[in-house]
Order: C-alpha cells, then structure tokens, then sequence
C-alpha cells in the first residue's frame, strides 16, 4: 500500500579530483555505498540490499570562441558496481559500469546527451526470482539514454528531459525543471 510513512535507502559517497587541467581531459574518482536501511519493504518502498560502487569519470572541454556553440564537453565513465539480491542461490551481483556523453553550450542554452548502463554478470541467464513454477526473468544490464534541455536566465534555469531505456529497463520518462540561483554573498 502508498499508506504511512517510510524511511529510505542511505546513499553516500565521496569524490575526489585526481586531475584538473586545461590541457589535460579531467579526471575524478568517486566511491559510494548504499545502505539497506530502508522501511516497508513488502509495499516495494525500498529493498533490503546493501552495495557499493567506485567509478573513474574523464572529461574534456572543447572551447570556441565567437561561436555558435561555446563549448563541447566530452566525458565518459567506467566503473564497477555490487549489491547484494536476496536471492537463495543468487546473494550478490556484480557488474560493470559504463557511461559517455557530449555536451553542447551555447550563449545560455545548454544541450546534455548520455549513454549509461551497467552490464551485470547473469546478463540473459534465467534468475528465478519468486515462485518456481513462474519465474520472472531477471535482467541485469540496462542501459539508457538521457537528453537534458536547459535555458539559463540570470535567476532562473528552465529545462526539459527525456530518458529512454534501451535494454533491460522498460520504462522511459520526461522531466520539467525550475531552477532558481540563490546569491548569498
């Protein structure tokens, strides 16, 4: 049931950059775990599994000048992901993560694309997941695609977003943003 009142799944997670160079692309590593400290899991709120993933991100910006576009940014990712699936002969996954994208700025109008997913390690296998007799195929690598939309105004950002999935995740998803620019100093 959506009734009552739940508490979450802790994410944390900390990423330190190894490189930050104008000639260099720039690199970054980021180390995160999630707790399983999540409630109501029989209303599928949230899941009893702890994991943890590192990943190495790379990025260089390409810059214009007098331009139509501004800048490209090319970045891409790798990394590795664990959890645990509380499944009596399946108790942890493993998978590798992967993700690249180009970026396009423009006077104050940016355009985001990426390709991300992980490739887990039962891939196709048929993982029984609930009642032998019919069994839920088990899917673990998804991968998405995002396009991010964004105008920027001296106090506001605007943006639209689409995400798409193209293996393993079926669902696909459109988002609307107002962001406002607080100025404290």
């Amino acid at each position: 049931s959506g009734e009552g009142f739940a508490t979450g799944d802790i994410y944390f997670s900390t990423i330190i950059q190894v490189i930050k160079n104008q000639r260099m692309p720039d690199i970054a590593l980021r180390m995160a775990c999630k707790t399983a400290s999540g409630s109501q899991l029989s209303d599928a709120r949230n899941t009893d599994a702890p994991g943890y993933f590192f990943d190495l991100s790379l990025g260089k910006d390409v810059m214009f000048t007098d331009k139509f576009i501004h800048r490209i940014r090319i970045h891409g990712m790798i990394g590795f992901y664990s959890w645990q699936m509380n499944l009596p002969e399946n108790r942890q996954n493993d998978a590798i993560l992967f993700g690249a994208g180009l970026d396009l700025n423009f006077s104050r109008f940016y355009l985001n694309n990426s390709l991300d997913g992980y490739l887990g390690y039962f891939g196709n296998e048929l993982v029984i997941v609930g009642d032998k007799e019919e069994p839920v195929p088990f899917r673990d690598r998804p991968i998405v695609y995002r396009l991010d939309i964004m105008k920027q105004t001296d106090h506001f950002d605007f943006g639209l977003g689409y995400q798409v999935g193209l293996n393993d995740f079926i669902y696909q998803s459109f988002k609307a943003s107002l962001i406002y620019h607080l100025s404290f100093l």
